[in-house]
């Protein structure tokens, strides 16, 4: 697919470099209707990031001519201003999306009027701030006294041009378009009672004409910002009917945005749509490679072909992982185009919505306005919504999936560079697994109507809770429930309660001195089986990155963790299984007429006080 989009054949449709995208999605079967503002996005924000790389390699080669002479560490390294410049920089392009959006990054206006004006045509909140102001590299690079006259200069020449190069409308990609607003406002004489499908199009087409497309875009994206279809309208038909115009790069780039903003948004006619669309198919072909070979015409270009790896490795399997993209569907007003793709692109989520996402729901419903219903919903461990629906299933597991973990696990315990760094020995580690064994063999049952075995984690509850009453509680309630109980944790000290839990009908194993107890809690749990269940609020992540050798491994190891281990909470004393049910969005999607999607919310809370965090919304068409 990327050949296809490559540099010999950039004069393919620019669709086709959408396909790049859907692929990387794995949406085979989608309609090619990913918007034109997201690409838009990507590759302002991938020419941004190699810019920036080409910088800071710069500016460390520069502090490798004095640290030769110097020998200055690399912790003073990065107390040189250039660096604490370029640090505030990569702080500012982490939220650059938010800061552009806002609009008040940048103080365009020095004139009250024009502010105010431009304030209530655009309905935007303006700050004086000038985040640069208060990094000034020139002044603080004065102050190093102790370098010498000719690095000084290097690095004052090299300061002014990062400063110089970020203030020039901050690069490519946090361009914020309201100075070509104002010059395009003044230049019309466009009042703030201007009413939509007034604008004179024929002044304009010769405005175009004079100069080679030089108002396109900043006419296309003000009319977008202040929602005047009908003028973006008459834009594109007098584009249209214009036989004299030059088409380069610039002006199919905003041609594509104009339609696709009218297709997305105001439901443009099939039969207008596939007209225009046919042209700009055209006059792409037509289009000289020279004069397309800008950064933002990247879409003619094949530059997504050589993206093609690095978007593989941002979007990763969906969309919804990319937090900026989101961010910058949902809050800016005139980018909300494709709102069907982005709800297929959540049915292919597989996974939950994170603490940091938990405003999606609320945004989504601003997205699709009035045409959706959302509700907050309680589940049940069955897996049944209070809508009536029946949620997924979580996948069982096997006998040869357990087989297969705890042989992951008895190789690594075996080596021995493992009892080195995880505190046990080959005869303290044979020692407790034939405890174990002579145990299960002389003092396990196997009631039927309750599950096998549970293992206590005892580290993990002693570390948090001091009182051994909470302790017998939990103890006497899991053999209500289970046939066998094993608590492992270091010597008790306190030999009341290894009596206590004798008598409960617990199973008490010592771990060896200093050990990793991870390791022998769940080499235990899986020893026991398929049924077995670990009882811990850990979530052995270490264990997961650190033992587990390939991707597949890793997922099938959560997946035990998912449907094996019992938490517990120190507020309600009380247990809580794991669910039977996937915690995925989940539903089905036909269209924006016709949809009912489930999404959870959830994410651990930190304490041992409660229990993590679970919601639930539905969100269905009216």
């Amino acid at each position: 697919m990327a050949s296809e989009v490559g540099l010999k054949d950039s004069r393919k449709k620019c669709y086709e470099a959408r396909d790049i995208f859907l692929e990387c999605f794995e949406y085979k079967n989608f309609e090619k209707n990913c918007p034109v503002s997201w690409v838009d996005h990507f590759i302002r924000k991938y020419k941004f990031e190699k810019y920036k790389e080409e910088l800071v390699k710069e500016g460390f080669e520069i502090a490798d001519e004095k640290n030769k002479k110097n020998k200055i560490l690399n912790k003073n390294v990065i107390n040189m201003p250039i660096f604490k410049y370029y640090y505030h920089t990569s702080i500012i392009k982490n939220n650059l999306l938010l800061q552009s959006l806002q609009r008040n990054n940048i103080d365009f206006w020095k004139n009250d009027s024009k502010k105010q004006f431009t304030q209530f045509v655009f309905n935007r909140n303006y700050s004086n701030q000038n985040h640069f102001e208060k990094h000034d590299i020139k002044e603080k690079t004065k102050k190093m006294v102790d370098f010498e006259d000719s690095y000084i200069i290097k690095l004052h020449s090299f300061c002014s041009r990062v400063e110089n190069e970020i203030n020039k409308s901050s690069l490519l990609f946090c361009h914020d378009p309201y100075e070509d607003f104002e010059n395009f406002t003044n230049f019309y004489k466009i009042t703030k009672d201007h009413v939509d499908g007034t604008f004179n199009t024929d002044n304009y087409i010769e405005n175009v004409l004079s100069k080679n497309g030089q108002f396109v875009s900043p006419s296309l994206d003000f009319f977008m910002e202040i929602n005047c279809p009908k003028d973006i309208e008459n834009i594109l038909d007098s584009l249209f009917s214009c036989p004299s115009i030059h088409w380069n790069g610039g002006m199919l780039y905003n041609f594509l945005k104009g339609i696709s903003y009218m297709k997305y948004n105001f439901q443009m006619s099939k039969e207008k749509f596939e007209k225009f669309y046919d042209f700009l198919e055209k006059k792409v072909q037509l289009a000289p490679i020279k004069e397309t070979k800008q950064d933002l015409q990247a879409l003619y270009q094949g530059l997504l072909c050589d993206m093609g790896d690095e978007i593989k490795e941002k979007f990763k399997l969906n969309v919804w992982n990319d937090r900026h993209l989101l961010e910058y569907i949902f809050r800016n007003p005139n980018k909300k185009d494709g709102p069907g793709f982005l709800l297929k692109s959540l049915l292919y989520l597989n996974r939950p919505l994170s603490r940091y996402e938990f405003f999606v729901p609320k945004h989504l419903k601003s997205l699709l306005k009035d045409t959706c219903n959302i509700t907050k919903e309680k589940v049940s461990n069955e897996g049944f919504t209070q809508c009536g629906e029946k949620l997924l299933p979580y996948p069982s597991l096997s006998d040869e999936d357990v087989y297969h973990l705890l042989k992951i696990f008895n190789n690594f315990l075996k080596k021995i560079e493992s009892s080195f760094r995880n505190g046990y020995t080959k005869t303290t580690l044979i020692n407790y697994f034939e405890k174990l064994l002579e145990y299960k063999k002389n003092y396990f049952t196997n009631d039927r109507s309750k599950r096998y075995a549970a293992v206590i984690d005892g580290l993990n509850f002693v570390h948090n809770e001091d009182n051994s009453t909470l302790l017998f509680e939990i103890c006497s309630s899991l053999k209500k429930h289970f046939s066998n109980v094993v608590f492992i944790t270091r010597h008790l000290g306190n030999q009341n309660v290894y009596l206590t839990l004798k008598k409960l009908g617990v199973i008490y194993l010592n771990l060896p001195k200093d050990s990793n107890d991870d390791l022998f809690i769940i080499t235990t749990g899986l020893l026991l089986g398929k049924d077995a269940y670990i009882i811990s609020n850990d979530l052995y992540r270490d264990s997961e990155r650190g033992i587990m050798p390939t991707y597949e491994d890793k997922v099938l190891f959560r997946r035990w963790l998912d449907t094996r281990n019992i938490r517990w909470s120190l507020r309600s004393g009380s247990l809580k299984l794991p669910p039977k049910y996937l915690r995925i969005p989940q539903g089905n999607f036909k269209n924006l007429e016709s949809y009912k999607i489930h999404i959870p919310v959830y994410f651990e809370r930190r304490t041992n006080h409660l229990f993590p965090h679970e919601d639930w919304y539905c969100l269905t068409n009216k």
